[in-house]
């Protein structure tokens, strides 16, 4: 029997290398990542092969610079930011009501 703690998903994988699902399987389909299949959907990783790829240097944890959810972030913080401007400029009340 297999121990799930011994295995990540694709997505989990890929979350601890800061690597997109597709790049995950693309590394298994090459042959450079160690996986098992169980049935025809179910794709696991060992933890160990995880660890060894943190290891090896070249993947680091987390999304990358420039990943679309940092822009993303980055864009909802920012998005207010020219009405705000405006509003201070006018002299008018933030958003519910509160200063800004």
């Amino acid at each position: 029997m297999v121990a799930v703690a011994d295995y990540m998903t694709v997505d989990e994988a890929a979350r601890e290398l800061g690597l997109t699902r597709r790049g995950v399987h693309k590394r298994i389909e090459r042959g450079d990542m160690r996986a098992e299949r169980f049935g025809d959907r179910v794709v696991l990783i060992p933890v160990d092969e995880v660890q060894r790829w943190r290891e090896i240097g070249r993947l680091k944890p987390g999304p990358k610079k420039g990943s679309i959810a940092e822009y993303r972030q980055d864009e909802a913080e920012h998005t207010e930011a020219p009405e705000a401007g405006h509003r201070r400029i006018r002299g008018e009340p933030g958003p519910k009501g509160r200063e800004e």
